[in-house]
């Protein structure tokens, strides 16, 4: 047993393909909101349009069964904003699941709130800790997890908030590209 659970090689494997699934999902990001913005019609708009909320539904429940591996598995206590977006994001399992199986179109109008908010905690969460001087709203109990350090950064830049960042806008954009699609109609 690791007495630090970032030690532990399994820790390591998968927080290393993880960040470079978050680099590339990143960089899909920025292309895929450049798309929605400069092309009227496009294929790859029509086609993720038309199964937005089956990867809803991937997005999210991947990112909680992740979250609860680091946490349960591992034993990674999660601090006080991981908290939050755990609290914005595990909702998001249920509503994305329920909208597919019913084929129902209204759960983009929670899952949006959700999701920009989630982003907004984690875009601020990640600023925190990548260093910037700004107001740490955590916990100073003794057996409270630091907000401001990170369990890891690799490439310089990748840590759990940036991930989850990276998992929010997903979302976000699938709202964007949902709504823009003529084929669904969006409530």
């Amino acid at each position: 047993m690791y007495t630090n659970p970032t030690e532990n090689p399994l820790f390591i494997g998968i927080t290393y393909y993880l960040s470079i699934l978050t680099i590339i999902g990143g960089i899909a990001i920025v292309v895929w909101a450049i798309t929605l913005l400069v092309r009227d019609k496009n294929k790859f708009v029509d086609a993720v349009a038309r199964h937005a909320t089956l990867i809803g539904l991937i997005a999210t429940l991947s990112g909680t069964l992740l979250s609860l591996f680091y946490s349960q598995v591992l034993g990674l206590v999660p601090c006080e904003l991981c908290w939050y977006q755990r609290i914005l994001l595990y909702p998001q399992v249920v509503l994305f699941a329920i909208a597919w199986w019913k084929k129902e179109h209204s759960v983009w109008m929670y899952s949006i709130w959700l999701s920009i908010l989630g982003a907004g905690i984690a875009l601020y969460h990640h600023a925190l800790q990548m260093g910037f001087d700004i107001y740490k709203p955590c916990s100073t109990a003794p057996f409270a997890t630091d907000c401001s350090k990170p369990e890891f950064i690799l490439f310089g830049f990748v840590t759990f908030p940036f991930m989850s960042f990276v998992m929010f806008a997903t979302l976000v954009l699938l709202y964007f590209t949902h709504k823009r699609s003529p084929r669904i109609e969006v409530l």
